[in-house]
């Protein structure tokens, strides 16, 4: 496990002794791991990751708004006198598009939110040791 020194505070920014584990000033940490920042790096990439493929599941979202919609428009139900209601068969459909790309944007909006977060909370930890 090899450690990283620093000749500086990087808290203070006073000068410490290459060897000094904390700084003799602030009391800051002044090693820290390779492999602690090395795997908050890939920890932080994967969240991005996750986070741009589920911005990416938001194109056959909006496909599937516009079909509903689409369909929704050339599938009107109209009422004739005497009280016959003409039904489309085609009308189900748009519903289901419309009512599934709903479904659809409320779950990858909480995946997309909690890739988000956990990358904060990563990087916020890598603020604070580095």
């Amino acid at each position: 496990m090899e450690e990283i020194p620093t000749p500086n505070c990087p808290k203070c920014g006073k000068e410490v002794p290459s060897e000094a584990i904390y700084c003799s000033w602030c009391g800051a940490t002044l090693r820290v791991t390779q492999i602690k920042l090395t795997v908050l790096q890939e920890k932080i990439a994967e969240c991005r990751h996750n986070e741009m493929e589920a911005t990416i599941m938001l194109i056959p979202i909006f496909i599937m708004i516009i079909g509903g919609l689409y369909i929704g428009s050339i599938t009107e139900t109209r009422i004739e006198w005497p009280y016959q209601i003409t039904y489309h068969p085609y009308a189900d459909l748009a519903l289901i598009l419309l009512v599934g790309a709903l479904i659809l944007a409320v779950i990858i909006g909480v995946v997309s939110t909690y890739y988000w977060w956990k990358k904060y909370q990563y990087m916020k930890e890598l603020e604070r040791i580095q």
